[in-house]
């Protein structure tokens, strides 16, 4: 019969890998597809190659998920999927189609998920997901519904454990925020993100953002960039002083 989650009949190849297993291995599969949408066959062999082990499969999987893994979403619910948050006959979905969209997902719109699945779709301007981002941002996670993306989000919140993947994500919101036609991000706009994204990874965050809003002259600042390195577990922040002087603050996280 078919296989309602995925919408595609399972090959006889993945249907005799798992009559092969026992009822505990079964379970771990189950819940392995759950996360992350794989098929039986893919969920089999990565559980086997790291012994059975959940937590370190899926970490696995996500940090280096497979490449050839064919998509089972269905693009036609993708197209009404997308057409239920943009206006009609634009090919974008706008800042109040997006905050329809978060809602759906129970999210508000202060909360760095939103950045987070953002970065996810890969998309480039802020405040807009263009058509052709969200219907292959939802391909590349292999979801084709608002339940389906829900049910990633533990996942994605896990990934940002992975320090290689932090600091992606985190030069992504920098480049994100300020758009492809500035090299300088308000001083403001960067406290407020430092907030939400370094939240509980910065231990002298609170410190960090009073002594840029109380010091002296602190409004001629322009955030320029921010990267973290992994390597050293330290944030570089770059801020521009009345636009002629550089000044590098080096902070280590916790």
């Amino acid at each position: 019969g078919i296989n309602a989650e995925y919408g595609a009949k399972p090959s006889s190849s993945s249907q005799q890998a798992m009559s092969r297993l026992t009822s505990a291995q079964k379970e771990l599969v189950r819940q392995f597809k759950a996360l992350t949408n794989a098929s039986d066959k893919v969920a089999v062999e990565v559980l086997k190659e790291h012994n059975w082990n959940m937590e370190v499969a899926a970490d696995e999987y996500f940090v280096n998920p497979p490449s050839k893994e064919e998509s089972k979403v269905n693009s036609s619910k993708l197209e009404s999927l997308f057409q239920q948050y943009a206006d009609e006959n634009e090919d974008f979905i706008n800042e109040e189609g997006l905050e329809r969209f978060f809602q759906d997902l129970g999210i508000e719109l202060s909360d760095p998920m939103t950045l987070v699945i953002a970065w996810q779709f890969g998309t480039e301007t802020f405040g807009e997901f263009t058509k052709l981002e969200f219907i292959k941002g939802f391909e590349s996670l292999n979801c084709e519904s608002i339940r389906d993306l829900k049910n990633k989000l533990p996942t994605f919140k896990k990934e940002l454990k992975d320090e290689r993947s932090f600091r992606e994500f985190y030069q992504f919101v920098f480049n994100y925020v300020k758009g492809p036609n500035t090299k300088v991000l308000d001083l403001n706009m960067a406290v407020e993100l430092w907030n939400s994204v370094l939240k509980d990874r910065f231990r002298f965050l609170d410190l960090w953002t009073s002594f840029l809003k109380v010091g002296p002259k602190m409004h001629s600042f322009s955030f320029i960039s921010s990267r973290f390195d992994s390597r050293n577990g330290m944030t570089r922040l770059y801020l521009k002083i009345r636009g002629i002087c550089f000044w590098s603050f080096r902070s280590i996280l916790t």
